[in-house]
């Protein structure tokens, strides 16, 4: 920018100078007086969201839809572990009562298991009917909890599997984030361990 500003400076003081010495223009002098050339116009930036697709080319990928329907045993799985862990905390926080952490990890997989079942309806068009409740055993709490654990571990491990097996992008971003929820609710377990 600066050697641009510095060659049009440099062209007005010539043609100045030039004036002054050659007031009227002749045919003999082998010199001339034109404008500095203009630099090449810079295109402007590709815009960052790709558009619609033009007539009479493909349509670009569509998330959630019929395309989708392949990806349906996968998530029906998903959603089934994710509704046994749901129900299996409703449980737990039901007879232990004074544990805070068993109601707000309930809470956290009904959430995950809305997410899984709103992207099947939109998938499938159907509603998404739960499995029947797991049996309580009457193994103490601590033990049901290393269970739920491991079964959170497990879990993240699958949806990270599932996004890598999809192709509907937003499913793979939906498995991602669910497989960090069950990461951290197994984090939080651990956390609960540690203070016993």
């Amino acid at each position: 920018m600066e050697e641009l500003q510095t060659r049009t400076l440099d062209q007005a003081a010539f043609q100045r100078v030039w004036q002054r010495v050659m007031p009227e223009p002749r045919p003999d002098c082998p010199f001339t007086v034109d404008p500095p050339p203009m630099p090449a116009p810079v295109p402007p930036p590709a815009p960052a969201v790709p558009a619609m697709a033009p007539m009479g080319q493909a349509p670009l990928p569509v998330c959630l839809g019929e395309a989708s329907a392949a990806e349906l045993p996968a998530l029906e799985r998903l959603l089934d572990g994710v509704e046994e862990g749901a129900q299996t905390y409703q449980a737990l926080a039901r007879r232990w009562r004074r544990e805070e952490l068993l109601p707000a990890l309930a809470r956290e997989k009904r959430q995950q298991a809305k997410r899984l079942s709103a992207a099947r309806f939109l998938i499938a068009g159907e509603r998404y009917a739960s499995p029947a409740a797991p049996r309580m055993s009457n193994e103490g709490l601590a033990l049901r909890l290393r269970g739920r654990f491991q079964a959170e571990q497990r879990m993240a491990l699958q949806f990270f599997a599932a996004a890598n097996a999809a192709s509907d992008p937003c499913l793979i971003e939906l498995y991602r984030e669910l497989a960090r929820g069950c990461q951290d609710s197994a984090q939080a377990l651990r956390a609960w361990m540690e203070k016993r």
